[in-house]
Formats: C-alpha cells, structure tokens, sequence
C-alpha cells in the first residue's frame, strides 16, 4: 500500500505590470490669417469762457501858482479770466475676422 499524503496544491499569484505607451504626433497645417480693424473716432469739444474786465481811472490834479495847469493821470486795470471746458467723446470699433 502506498500511502498518500494529503498534498496542498499551491496557488501561486502573479502579478503583471503592462505598461504601454502610445505616442501620437498630429501635424497640424493651418494658416491663421487674423484681419484686425480698428476704428476709432473721437470728438473734441472746447467751450471757453473769456471775461474781460477793465477799470479806468482818472484823476485831474490842478496846480495853482501864476499859471493853471491841469493834469490828468489814467489808470487802467485789466483783468482777463478763462474757463475751459473739454469734452472727448470716442467710439472704438474692432473687426476681428
């Protein structure tokens, strides 16, 4: 008689690594005309405001001795203001195509 052990069948696990690698080249011809308009306009609109004042003086001085003599001295005072008042308007218009 032969005897028989009871015998383990072993299992053994494996592991396996794939590792793939997939390169991919994509030639790309296209040309890019881009065409870019711009306009621009732009209103300038000056108001000015302009004073002028002037003051005038006379004197009269009289000299009394043997002869009369008169004299008559002016002052003249001028006095200039200016306001100015600027207003830019602009429009921008852009075509992209």
């Amino acid at each position: 008689m032969v005897k028989v052990r009871n015998t383990k069948v072993k299992t053994r696990k494996i592991k396996i690594k794939i590792k793939i690698k997939i390169k991919i080249k994509i030639k790309v011809k296209t040309k890019i005309k881009t065409k870019v308009k711009i306009k621009i306009k732009s209103k300038v609109r000056t108001k000015t405001k302009v004073r002028i004042k002037v003051k005038i003086k006379e004197k009269t001085k009289t000299k009394t001795r043997t002869k009369t003599k008169t004299k008559t001295t002016t002052k003249i005072k001028i006095k200039i203001k200016t306001k100015t008042r600027i207003k830019v308007k602009t429009r921008i218009k852009t075509k992209i195509s």
